[in-house]
């Protein structure tokens, strides 16, 4: 096991396949609003920000996955808005 300058950057601890193997956690913060009758009863509107300080997270993986040999991105910051009837 080796840690090399690209993991001091990015807090991941590569082998010698470059492969990731170890990686600190991650503080995600998101929202959420949501308003009740709007319009007429029974209307929401509902608001919500994941990620919110737009952390790179990477997911490590297994031999299984070649072609993720560095790993998987998570989501980046995103934005979702629902409008509905609650019956």
């Amino acid at each position: 096991m080796r840690v090399d300058e690209a993991s001091m950057i990015s807090n991941e601890t590569y082998d010698q396949k470059n492969k990731i193997i170890f990686a600190l956690s991650y503080f995600l913060l998101g929202t959420n609003f949501r308003v009740n009758n709007l319009i007429f009863d029974g209307i929401f509107f509902n608001f919500r920000i994941s990620n919110l300080l737009n952390q790179k997270i990477i997911y490590p993986t297994d031999d299984q996955n070649k072609w993720a040999n560095k790993g998987t991105f998570g989501n980046s910051r995103y934005f979702q808005a629902t409008l509905g009837y609650k019956f």
